[in-house]
C-alpha cells in the first residue's frame, strides 16, 4: 500500500528534486502541493514544468 504524501513548500533549494523523487516513486501516492504564497503557485502553475499539472492546495 502506497504512502500519501503532499509537498508543503516549493521555495526550498531541493523542493523540485523532492517532488521528482516523490512523483518517480512507486511506494508513494502524491497528494499535491502546498504553497502559502499565491503570487509563488501561479507562476508555478504557469511556467514551471515540475509543477504544472499537479495538484495544488489554496490556503489552509
Amino acid at each position: 500500500m502506497p504512502i500519501r504524501m503532499a509537498q508543503y513548500g516549493t521555495r526550498h533549494g531541493h523542493a523540485a528534486g523532492k517532488l521528482h523523487a516523490l512523483l518517480s516513486n512507486d511506494e508513494v501516492e502524491f497528494a499535491g502541493i502546498y504553497e502559502p504564497d499565491a503570487d509563488r503557485r501561479a507562476n508555478l502553475k504557469e511556467y514551471d514544468r515540475a509543477y504544472s499539472g499537479q495538484r495544488w492546495y489554496g490556503d489552509v
